[in-house]
């Protein structure tokens, strides 16, 4: 399995046909680049890319980040699910865990503490003086 960038296509698309076209509408947006940076981009894709620019060229080029990204799979391989985590869909996001596993029921305390780690930390608010929340 590997990663297919789409970014000449979705160029094509769009009628822009040199980096430096999409340079300049990038900038057009108030997205800034080098020309050396958006000729990597253009000609490979990203190992790591910014939400900026990421968001500058789904604006530019009018689609999604799955036009821009794809998965391409081999024909002799077949797709590994063994390390993916299935989660419940409903009213708690629990970790499916297989049935040897420990067999009491999860309580709310454990239901929080799994979304926690889905979605980070619980934001608490900061008390500030002088101020009346009532």
């Amino acid at each position: 399995m590997k990663f297919k960038w789409n970014l000449r296509l979705m160029m094509v698309k769009n009628e822009i046909n040199t980096s430096a076209e999409l340079r300049r509408r990038l900038s057009e947006i108030g997205v800034e680049i080098s020309s050396a940076q958006i000729t990597r981009v253009v000609n490979e894709m990203p190992s790591r890319i910014s939400t900026v620019l990421l968001m500058g060229l789904i604006r530019v080029l009018n689609c999604t980040p799955n036009d821009l990204m794809g998965v391409e799979v081999d024909d002799n391989e077949e797709p590994s699910t063994s390390n993916v985590k299935q989660l419940h869909v409903g009213k708690t996001a629990v970790e499916k865990k297989p049935p040897s596993a420990s067999r009491r029921k999860p309580t709310p305390k454990d239901v929080v503490d799994d979304i926690a780690s889905l979605t980070g930390g619980k934001a608490r608010p900061y008390p500030v003086k002088g101020r009346d929340d009532t």
